[in-house]
């Protein structure tokens, strides 16, 4: 099939662009996984070791999630198409170093594990080439045009589990109707989360009959799977926490509000001198940039990842931040109250359903736009609580530092609307399944 203008044109332009932001892309690639690990299957290069693991999987099923939270809810799906068919032949594709992370110690002994390379011709078709999918699997809202033009040049069925639709991006895909329109008709299959996101995609030009509401596997990703060699009340004990001490989390913070977060604490303490922080940044690699911006507040605060085993060491401790990967979940259980992050200066907020399932009352930011639905639904049935300033998160944290029985009643019906809405993952895995069985046949 020959190129059309757009792809032409697009991937004339691409490497101009790229060479702009290729000092910042590498410094930040370099810089989160550290080690480098992996840099060139970015740009399509795949050594000897990637292509033996990838040779038995070749011509199944290929999911590409982003990040941590499109991560876990691809192990899912991983997870319950092996449970159909334990010969299922699948390879999962990730953005990001901690996504990269994440999928490894949730399913790495399943499947073989590669980095998504940038959307430029040459590295998509060597990826394409490499693992020969029959079906393109996308988690959530990942639309890169080289990989639907290639995906359509090879006749393969481009699906999407668990979509997402906000208004902007909606607003921004009407903008660029001319260009996006052609890449989302494409799609054979779209399981959205709710009827919202079913609306938006059909206004962009997707059938209806190709779309799906599954619910948000969301849901099932947030049924928290303690870690049994865990032991979080050690690890406070080390940071100079003390068993009856209130505890105020702030999970998958954004840069900035770390520092807010550290205000809120030192106004609470007039109330409540006991008060114990704890921070875990989105990017556990901010955890020195974390440190240093508390302690410009007169905060100490000792780092998981560098703490002491003796609690005596740190006695003089306000904060610890938890700068690890995979730990957070745990630590909800203790939490008397949690903030999510990116929610009050950052966009978009982070998944709070794994603190709800943990039972800690949650409060949330105004700016929940990768949760819109979900955050509005909790919202409406009094199950979080939102606020939208500095000063509304220290009120909300200090009313539920006060009041047990108002937490308590937070608490109940969050969990009541949360088992409610579970199942999703094996919706979805029906709804594709009639395009991914000859693939695991």
């Amino acid at each position: 099939m020959p190129m059309s203008l757009t792809r032409i044109a697009y991937n004339a332009l691409f490497p101009i662009v790229f060479a702009a932001v290729a000092p910042h892309y590498g410094y930040k690639m370099l810089r989160r996984s550290r080690s480098g690990r992996g840099f060139g299957q970015r740009f399509g290069i795949f050594g000897a070791r990637t292509r033996a693991a990838i040779e038995p999987q070749r011509g199944g099923i290929w999911i590409h999630a982003v990040s941590v939270g499109e991560v876990r809810l691809a192990a899912l799906l991983i997870r319950e198409w092996r449970r159909r068919d334990s010969g299922a032949k699948i390879v999962l594709s990730t953005t990001t170093p901690t996504g990269q992370s994440v999928a490894q110690a949730e399913v790495g002994s399943l499947v073989p594990i590669v980095f998504n390379p940038i959307d430029f011709l040459p590295c998509v078709r060597s990826a394409f080439e490499l693992i020969r999918p029959r079906v393109l699997v996308l988690v959530e809202a990942e639309v890169w045009p080289n990989y639907f033009w290639e995906a359509q040049a090879r006749g393969v069925p481009v699906l999407m589990a668990n979509a997402r639709l906000s208004r902007r991006t909606e607003a921004r895909y009407h903008q660029l109707a001319w260009f996006a329109r052609p890449l989302l008709r494409q799609m054979a299959r779209v399981c959205v989360q709710n009827g919202r996101d079913a609306d938006r995609f059909a206004r962009l030009g997707v059938d209806r009959e190709r779309l799906v509401d599954t619910g948000s596997m969301k849901f099932d990703v947030s049924r928290v799977s303690w870690n049994g060699t865990l032991d979080p009340r050690e690890i406070l004990a080390g940071a100079g926490w003390t068993t009856g001490r209130p505890i105020f989390l702030a999970a998958s913070t954004h840069r900035g509000e770390e520092t807010l977060v550290g205000r809120v604490l030192m106004r609470l303490r007039a109330e409540f001198p006991n008060l114990f922080l704890i921070v875990a940044p989105r990017h556990m690699e901010r955890g020195g940039e974390v440190q240093r911006a508390l302690r410009e507040l007169g905060l100490e605060s000792v780092r998981r990842s560098q703490a002491r085993a003796s609690a005596a060491a740190n006695l003089n401790n306000d904060v610890m931040i938890l700068d690890t990967t995979g730990e957070l979940k745990d630590f909800y259980p203790l939490a008397t109250v949690t903030f999510v992050g990116k929610s009050l200066l950052g966009r978009g907020g982070q998944n709070f359903l794994e603190p709800v399932q943990g039972g800690t009352p949650v409060v949330l930011g105004p700016h929940m736009e990768n949760f819109d639905a979900i955050a509005a639904e909790f919202t409406d049935a009094d199950a979080v609580v939102r606020i939208t300033s500095e000063d509304g998160l220290a009120d909300a944290v200090g009313k539920l530092l006060r009041d047990g029985a108002l937490a308590a009643g937070l608490v109940a019906r969050a969990r009541a609307l949360f088992e409610r809405r579970v199942g999703a993952a094996t919706r979805t895995v029906d709804a594709l399944e009639g395009w991914t069985k000859n693939s695991v046949e």
